[in-house]
């Protein structure tokens, strides 16, 4: 057997073991069997816009429908807060929607759709990285409590997470290829950057820049690969169009379609500066507040789940932001895409006026990952011994991540330390 082929056989055992340690307990923190469904987090837009897209029902595409109206065709997926996800492109609950159909509505059949994007982005980070590197990078991101979490609820970061590194890993394979190869992978750039802006807008700056960061570095030079972008621009432009092709079926007029993207548009533009557990951007890279999805209390003992930020990763955003800026002078194609990420994923919260949350930053986290795996690829033993502590750190967070039973004083210890800062 070769030393490439081990490589590879190895990263795959790797992504193994983490698909089965991520798929344990995913239907916990269900939606119990109350006279309403108690979804985890903002589960009752997404989740509930899938399932009653499979329903058919015509509220969903009406912009501030009546609870009335939901209730037609039914009440048993209605809570008191859920309501379509109107203010969004449709690309989250049409993922979410594959397989509720495939599994079922309920907790486990959505949030499959999650956790299949967070094993499309630990792939995506296992073909960008260096090949000694490679199970490092994906073991070192998996170990993050956001990126957990996400992976395991029925949200749309996730699915951008997905686009921006699967797209970044199609052009790198595309970099290296010719002919029909080359334009295979230049499609499936397309496709997933395309899909990302469909599921946030916020997703088209981040697809920009990949495909900058691209054409500026030494291989997209040598290779000429300006016009073969364009390309990936009109296959993104389609993508983000066939989205919406349920709604035409749905008997939506292309006109109701240029509506609702002025509707969505005014939402965002009247958002409040701050709302709940919202943070200013700056410090999203240096604090570890995180966010609280959940808490349970049970008795003499509690259930939470918080999108906990692992501090191995998390407090690495600027140092391996400033590591890439430094390497990135010799045109390499990897560190212009750390940089562009990093940059593009910061960029709209610096400018919008308007309530934001850290974990907006999920995106950048596999880049984050690649770039301190692959400064310290060469130091074999700090790099065993890094992704260790970050392990440790997530076994640590393990309780608060999963919705584990734990005390009382565990409860008020977890929402002290992580939320309450």
């Amino acid at each position: 057997m070769t030393p490439s082929r081990r490589r590879r056989l190895g990263l795959l055992a790797v992504l193994l073991a983490i698909a089965v340690v991520y798929a344990l307990r995913l239907g916990e923190a269900g939606w119990g069997s109350g006279p309403f469904p108690t979804y985890l987090y903002d589960e009752g837009y997404t989740a509930f816009h899938a399932g009653r897209m499979l329903a058919r029902d015509p509220a969903i595409h009406t912009p501030n429908a009546r609870r009335f109206e939901y209730l037609e065709r039914g009440r048993d997926d209605l809570s008191p807060t859920s309501r379509a996800e109107w203010s969004h492109p449709p690309g989250a609950p049409l993922a979410v929607a594959a397989t509720v159909a495939a599994f079922g509505f309920d907790a486990v059949g959505a949030r499959l759709a999650p956790l299949l994007a967070a094993l499309a982005t630990l792939a995506a980070v296992g073909s960008l990285a260096r090949p000694r590197a490679a199970p490092f990078a994906c073991v070192l991101l998996a170990a993050d409590g956001v990126f957990f979490v996400f992976a395991r609820a029925a949200l749309p970061y996730m699915f951008v997470t997905a686009a921006v590194a699967v797209g970044s890993a199609c052009l790198v394979r595309a970099l290296v290829r010719r002919g029909r190869a080359r334009a295979a992978w230049l499609v499936g750039a397309g496709v997933a950057l395309g899909f990302g802006v469909a599921v946030r807008w916020t997703a088209l700056p981040v697809a920009l820049a990949v495909l900058l960061a691209v054409a500026v570095s030494r291989a997209g030079r040598r290779r000429r690969v300006g016009l073969s972008l364009l390309g990936v621009l009109g296959v993104a432009g389609v993508t983000y169009a066939l989205t919406f092709v349920p709604l035409l079926v749905a008997g939506a007029t292309p006109s109701e379609l240029v509506a609702l993207h002025r509707e969505m548009l005014w939402f965002h533009r009247h958002l409040p500066a701050s709302s709940g557990q919202s943070t200013a951007w700056y410090t999203w890279a240096t604090s570890l507040r995180s966010t609280l999805f959940r808490a349970v209390p049970r008795g003499d003992t509690a259930a939470i789940v918080v999108a906990a930020k692992n501090p191995l990763v998390w407090l690495a955003i600027l140092p391996s932001l400033a590591l890439a800026a430094w390497r990135a002078r010799r045109g390499s194609v990897r560190e212009l895409l750390a940089i562009a990420v990093v940059v593009s994923v910061y960029g709209p919260w610096v400018i919008l006026q308007r309530f934001s949350l850290s974990y907006y930053l999920l995106p950048l986290l596999p880049f984050v990952a690649l770039t301190v795996t692959s400064a310290l690829a060469r130091r074999r033993w700090i790099l065993q011994g890094y992704v260790a502590a970050a392990i440790a750190a997530f076994a640590l967070l393990y309780p608060a991540l999963s919705n584990l039973p734990v005390s009382r004083a565990t409860e008020a210890t977890y929402l002290a330390v992580l939320v309450r800062r």
